[in-house]
């Protein structure tokens, strides 16, 4: 993909797992799933992105957290 930086990818995607991480520990405490803190990241992500950079980093961040949703899924069912 012509454009993209991968260094600025990279800090674009520790900071958003850092936040989902974080969230993520937040919702068990309050007894719920860790998906749930996540999205709520992927939204504050959405909303509040003065981190990310430019909306072809955010294409290609959203693709893998699709990813990771579609690995996570089954783990929390069990």
């Amino acid at each position: 993909m012509p454009g993209l930086d991968p260094w600025t990818i990279l800090f674009d995607l520790i900071v958003l797992l850092a936040v989902a991480m974080v969230l993520g520990v937040l919702a068990e405490r309050l007894k719920q799933s860790a998906v749930v803190g996540y999205m709520l990241a992927g939204v504050l992500a959405a909303n509040f992105g003065g981190a990310l950079s430019d909306t072809e980093n955010i294409n290609v961040l959203a693709d893998l957290g699709v990813i990771l949703l579609m690995f996570t899924g089954p783990v929390e069912l069990k």
